[in-house]
């Protein structure tokens, strides 16, 4: 627990981050903590009296060896005593008036007495009541992990925000109620099935496609949860644990894990990721989990269902010597069809033996249908390509070796210099480059002068 005491009348915390920067040097220990919530507002009033931060002693960074730092800083809440406020109006520099003045009178020591025992009592007002019996480092550190709880950093307008998704969540919830068949419900709220077991049923193909929309929906408001209430840095919040449970349930429903890898593309890859890693959906850019994930790709030499050349990328034009084109084909389990997602353009060419093949391609031939760009598709499908050293489910390609892609130029002899162009061709390069494409030295090609080639041995 720190008082710190001194003038501070801008609330700099100056002698707070000198200690917090020789504590660093001098023991190696780190103090996380956000003071925010003390920094007086234009009328003077701050958020509370108290802060509370992580000591990390852990000089590794593996969080194993952590205290909780309770922090006081004289401020004005708005919810003193009458006096405290009263003493407040009359001296404007109060909590912070000059040091140098050693001869309190009796309202200035009392406004101070005060001020510091409400302050204490708010930050361990959960302890107000309780049995003081129980001694001991357990009761010690339960203490500090409940006022911890109780003042964990909050970002402003916090409350606002959550009141606002908490209106959409109980609409939503509402239109689960009416519309979503009786079956998605059960897989959200398995305990359905000793509340009302006769009314339960398994689920069938009509009513996954009556959910389509409703996930969406559930995706959207997952989406705007993790952007307002900036989720990923405060998931954790004692706040956020019945949203974090809300959304558990609905990414752990079946119909919705089979929906994920088709409808999440739709929405920022930032929340995909934080959804992949704190919910565990499928996660189809990761060929490890492709698997587990219920996700299954193959290639063949017609489409399952029909790609038009119209909803392909606009700007395409035919690729010149074509030898052969595949098809990618996605199902989950639970559905038997299997729904084309892009087709793949290659060249084959064959060593003087006739047996080792090089595919090569340009970037130009690798197309996604609309909606399902960044899905991970093409990673999965790149993945299973290296592995298995071969393409095609039925009369498949194989024995290949190396794998060359162009990432074509502007035709004009020049890069496009704009923010947006410049990050989409370094995507696509460090997207080749991880997968383990080398770049090769090149100068002009008939492809054009700024074209970059990749090739990757098997």
């Amino acid at each position: 627990i720190v008082s710190d005491a001194g003038q501070d009348q801008n609330v700099k915390f100056e002698d707070f981050g000198n200690a917090v920067r020789r504590v660093r040097e001098d023991f190696h220990a780190d103090i996380d903590i956000d003071l925010t919530p003390l920094r007086p507002d234009e009328r003077g009033f701050s958020k509370q009296h108290v802060a509370v931060g992580t000591i990390r002693y852990d000089v590794q960074g593996s969080d194993v060896d952590i205290g909780v730092l309770v922090y006081f800083k004289p401020a004005m809440t708005g919810d003193e005593p009458v006096d405290v406020l009263n003493y407040k109006s009359l001296n404007p520099a109060f909590p912070h008036e000059s040091t140098a003045d050693q001869f309190y009178d009796e309202a200035q020591w009392e406004a101070y007495r005060a001020l510091g025992y409400h302050a204490a009592f708010q930050a361990f007002h959960f302890l107000d009541g309780k049995s003081s019996s129980t001694q001991g480092p357990a009761s010690i550190s339960k203490v500090f992990s409940d006022v911890r709880n109780a003042w964990y950093p909050t970002p402003a307008d916090f409350d606002e925000k959550m009141v606002a998704l908490n209106q959409r969540f109980v609409a939503l919830e509402r239109r689960l109620a009416a519309e979503a068949p009786l079956a998605f419900v059960q897989e959200i709220y398995p305990e359905l099935a000793v509340v009302e077991p006769s009314a339960l049923k398994a689920p069938d193909r009509a009513s996954d496609r009556r959910c389509v929309h409703l996930i969406a929906e559930m995706i959207q408001l997952i989406e705007d949860t993790w952007l307002i209430a900036e989720f990923e840095r405060y998931y954790n919040h004692p706040f956020m644990v019945g949203w974090i449970n809300a959304f558990n349930r609905w990414t752990r429903a079946k119909t919705f894990r089979q929906w994920w890898p088709f409808l999440s593309p739709l929405y920022s890859s930032g929340m995909r990721q934080f959804a992949e890693s704190r919910f565990h959906v499928p996660r189809p850019a990761d060929p490890t989990t492709v698997a587990t994930a219920a996700l299954h790709l193959r290639f063949s030499d017609e489409a399952a269902l029909d790609l038009p050349e119209s909803l392909l990328k606009p700007s395409r034009s035919p690729t010149e010597a074509v030898t052969r084109r595949f098809y990618m084909e996605c199902s989950l389990d639970g559905l038997n069809d299997w729904l084309t997602v892009g087709l793949f353009d290659v060249k084959i060419e064959r060593s003087n033996n006739g047996k080792a093949q090089a595919l090569s391609w340009t970037e130009d031939d690798f197309h996604m249908r609309p909606g399902m760009w960044n899905a991970g598709f093409g990673t999965a499908f790149l993945a299973k390509l290296i592995k298995e050293k071969q393409l095609g489910d039925a009369n498949p390609l194989t024995n290949i070796a190396k794998l060359t892609v162009t990432m074509p130029g502007s035709g004009s002899g020049h890069v496009l210099r704009s923010a947006g162009n410049r990050r989409e061709r370094n995507d696509l390069f460090l997207f080749y480059t991880s997968l383990g494409f080398k770049l090769r030295p090149s100068i002009g090609s008939a492809t054009g002068p700024s074209a970059v080639i990749l090739d990757r041995p098997m």
